[in-house]
């Protein structure tokens, strides 16, 4: 019995077959070390998800927006004026109803901002949340989804795009990752003003964009929204 008063005894005891107390240090710091390379990893992982899925839902926003302004006013945002630019369809879905150089044919006392959250740069453009401004306009998009040549689809295009947000934008809203067909699909950014679009003018097709080129980092791109 006495020897377990003994200090010696337990000393004895960990040399055979315990931890000592600098190896147990040890081994507890590589633990604490290991977890927080996962939790950094996780959460860059996360991090990117979560702009990937911002930019989908800013688009849906978007899409959603194209819609509220059909149900009030009977007529899609670009019918709104003869000569509304693509630059100008999404201040019309702000809510702005004077706008320089366009007479809106619709109901100016029914203007709403459907487009809460997005800034409006005076009276040219609205911004995403990427800085740049947001184009929109009618099209046809049988290169990319398989949909009839005439059938009119609302597309939608954000420029200065990470690609890792796209791609994950890609996965959330087609389901795979694919840049030049479906919904979502984008380009290596260029000083084009079409972008993706392929022409800032009503009712023109969608081309299916290039292959992105090794190393892109930002790209176009276009989101085929609302059925016209």
């Amino acid at each position: 019995m006495l020897k377990y008063l003994n200090p010696s005894y337990y000393l004895r005891t960990a040399q055979r077959g315990g931890y000592t107390i600098d190896q147990t240090i040890l081994i507890v710091v590589i633990i604490a070390i290991l977890i927080t390379l996962v939790i950094i990893t996780i959460g860059w992982q996360l991090i990117g998800r979560a702009t990937g899925t911002k930019l989908g839902s800013q688009f849906k926003q978007i899409e959603d927006a194209a819609g509220q302004f059909y149900s009030s006013h009977k007529t899609w945002p670009h019918l709104a004026a003869p000569t509304i630019t693509d630059l100008q369809i999404p201040l019309v879905l702000s809510g702005l109803s004077t706008i320089s150089g366009v007479s809106l044919t619709v109901d100016t006392t029914k203007m709403e901002n459907f487009l809460p959250g997005l800034k409006i740069n005076g009276t040219t453009s609205v911004q995403s949340s990427y800085g740049t401004a947001i184009r929109m306009r009618s099209g046809t998009v049988a290169a990319l989804t398989g949909a009839p040549a005439t059938q009119m689809y609302n597309v939608v295009l954000f420029s200065n795009v990470p690609i890792a947000d796209a791609i994950e934008a890609d996965e959330a809203i087609d389901g795979e990752q694919d840049s030049t067909s479906g919904r979502l699909i984008y380009r290596s950014s260029d000083a084009t003003v079409a972008g993706c679009l392929g022409s800032s003018t009503m009712g023109a097709a969608v081309p299916a964009p290039a292959v992105i080129a090794a190393g892109t980092k930002t790209v176009t791109t276009c989101y085929v929204a609302n059925a016209i």
